[in-house]
């Protein structure tokens, strides 16, 4: 009897103790339990915005060194650029100056052989107009010398323009009579012609 009574008692103790417990963690172990779930909550939310935050200043880091970079590579490439045009813009006067240089070579040294072949050629070409001018002053004093009749025909058959010339050179007395033989229309040409101002020996 007594051994079933501390049995109902031990029992009782048992629910009493398990009701204990359920109310315990009814009302005090869910707090507990959601305070820590929210720290361990919040921690991880403020860590996560922590690295979340310095990932997005690393990567603002990043895209600003980035843009810097990419701004220089620009003005680099501008300013290479401009070299080159300028480099190759100095290669093009310097040979145009080169070439400049050799043209002007080129004719002065064309020049001093124009010279040097007119110094060569200065002297026989006088001596050329030395000799015709003889061979002329000759056949004016033939023509000079010859009977006006004889003169007056064989000068009929020249052209004007050597009659002319003889006659400038020889005294007027003489071309007079000649002209009194030649033929009136021819005379008469020439006349006029020699009356001009223009007359001139070779």
């Amino acid at each position: 009897m007594k051994v079933l009574v501390r049995l109902l008692n031990f029992g009782l103790f048992l629910k009493v103790l398990f009701l204990t417990f359920i109310i315990w963690a009814y009302f005090f172990a869910p707090n507990t339990i959601l305070n820590d779930t929210w720290a361990s909550k919040d921690g991880g939310q403020k860590r996560s915005y922590g690295s979340e935050n310095a990932t997005a200043k690393g990567q603002g880091d990043e895209i600003e060194d980035l843009a810097s970079l990419t701004i220089n590579d620009r003005v680099k490439a501008v300013l290479l650029a401009r070299l080159r045009r300028l480099h190759k813009r100095e290669l093009e006067l310097d040979q145009r100056e080169r070439d400049l240089k050799l043209l002007k070579k080129e004719i002065e040294e064309r020049i001093s052989q124009l010279k040097a072949l007119e110094e060569r050629l200065r002297g026989p070409l006088a001596k050329a107009k030395k000799e015709s001018e003889g061979r002329f002053m000759h056949l004016v004093g033939v023509y000079s010398s010859m009977e006006p009749q004889r003169a007056a025909l064989l000068l009929e058959k020249m052209d004007e323009d050597t009659v002319v010339r003889l006659f400038s050179a020889m005294k007027s007395k003489k071309v007079a009579k000649i002209l009194s033989f030649m033929e009136e229309d021819k005379a008469a040409r020439i006349s006029a012609r020699l009356s001009r101002p223009d007359i001139s020996s070779p």
